[in-house]
């Protein structure tokens, strides 16, 4: 058994050759390309197949198409050495309703 030899790079060796961190991939770029050619060329064809859509419908479309255009966003939990910074977590009954409606006059 000792004197099967261990294929590939030995460890610790540093890599070398291939695409750098953050460099996109070609094939990936040139799809991008291809798709975005022809939403581009389909524009019109494709605002007016939306308007034919039913509410729910559109609203599905929207959905699946925004994760194109905007990052992903993900919740965050914001906490102090294991204590929650949400000042709502220690407000009474009463205390919240006010802050509601406050922020209800500031938004209507």
């Amino acid at each position: 058994m000792d004197n099967i030899k261990q294929r590939g790079r030995p460890k610790g060796l540093p890599r070398t050759g291939g695409r750098k961190p953050g460099t996109t991939n070609k094939v990936t770029k040139d799809l991008r390309e291809v798709i975005s050619g022809f939403l581009q060329k389909n524009a019109t064809k494709m605002q007016e197949e939306y308007e034919k859509l039913d509410p729910k419908d559109k609203l599905t479309f929207f959905e699946k198409m925004i994760k194109y255009s905007l990052p992903a966003m993900t919740a965050v939990d914001l906490t102090t050495k294991g204590e929650s910074v949400n000042r709502f977590d220690k407000m009474s009954d009463e205390e919240l309703q006010r802050e509601y409606e406050r922020l209800k006059q500031n938004f209507t």
